[in-house]
């Protein structure tokens, strides 16, 4: 979402001895003058370990003859490992995280049909950061085991989420527009966080009304219907979706920086970062996604 002028929510990054309160970050869209540009960048991490195992895996997990160590996932792990027992046929540690992935894949079930296109893109973008390709080496410079750590993310849908486009003019006259927020997380929340999903922004929808603001902020007026998008991706599509996803990534390992709600495009730019570096991925898992 945007807001007017700047706004900053705490960022709440842990280090060694001390902590230090982080900030949540949002994605939408803004266009000024007829140019689409999509801010997104939001986030909401869950703030504890959503079960034992997620204990173990943050932490250490005691395994016969080996130790799951912080920053480790089963895909991190030696093929003689693996083979050995290590992980059950999941591609996670027998016995303790193997009942990771089944909680997170049952959370998202009971969602309903959102939680299925969760899971479906979920499953794509795991596929993505656990292939060599240009996108996941740029998350591993900043975290070994990227696909890990989106493998450890909690998901829940904002049911009551903004819902209208909002319109203003710029000083020159000129139309602006802000989509609802897409998605939002905490900046270098890590592991075991939550995405929160807006159900009305454009991971779930094509376009929404829009109505203009007034000089305070509040919505006077309908304009239409407004196209909803994530850059140039149409909204609830598959490469909306998977861009998306990434772009919290982003946000959850810190490798783009804090983004919010507002109408200065920062989010927007952060997403062209993402797609930089992913847009090759991203095209070829959506066009998969159609077929």
């Amino acid at each position: 979402m945007f807001f007017s002028g700047k706004h900053r929510a705490a960022v709440a990054v842990a280090l060694v001895y001390f902590v230090v309160v982080p900030v949540e970050s949002h994605s939408q869209d803004w266009r000024v003058a007829g140019h689409l540009a999509v801010a997104r960048s939001g986030m909401k991490p869950g703030q504890e370990p959503a079960s034992s195992c997620a204990i173990e895996n943050e932490i250490v997990a005691p395994i016969p003859n080996r130790i799951l160590l912080a920053g480790e996932s089963c895909e991190s792990l030696p093929p003689n490992v693996r083979a050995n027992g290590f992980c059950g046929g999941r591609g996670a540690p027998a016995g303790t995280c193997m009942d990771e992935e089944e909680r997170v894949q049952g959370q998202l079930l009971a969602m309903g049909k959102r939680g299925e296109t969760i899971a479906h893109v979920r499953a794509q973008v795991l596929e993505i950061l656990q292939s060599r390709n240009a996108c996941a080496a740029w998350f591993q410079e900043v975290d070994a085991d990227p696909a890990g750590t989106f493998r450890s993310l909690e998901f829940f849908v904002d049911e009551n989420g903004p819902l209208y486009v909002h319109s203003r003019r710029d000083n020159q006259g000129g139309l602006l527009l802000k989509q609802p927020y897409v998605a939002s997380v905490f900046e270098n929340a890590g592991r075991h966080a939550r995405i929160k999903l807006n159900a009305n922004g454009a991971f779930f929808n094509r376009s929404s009304q829009v109505f203009e603001e007034d000089p305070r902020g509040a919505l006077v007026q309908p304009r239409g219907i407004h196209t909803l998008s994530v850059a140039s991706y149409s909204g609830n599509t598959p490469a909306a979706q998977i861009a998306t996803l990434i772009h919290e990534l982003g946000h959850v390992v810190g490798r783009i920086p804090e983004d919010n709600d507002s109408w200065d495009g920062l989010s927007a730019r952060n997403t062209a970062e993402v797609l930089h570096f992913c847009r090759p991925e991203i095209n070829a898992f959506a066009r998969r996604g159609h077929r």
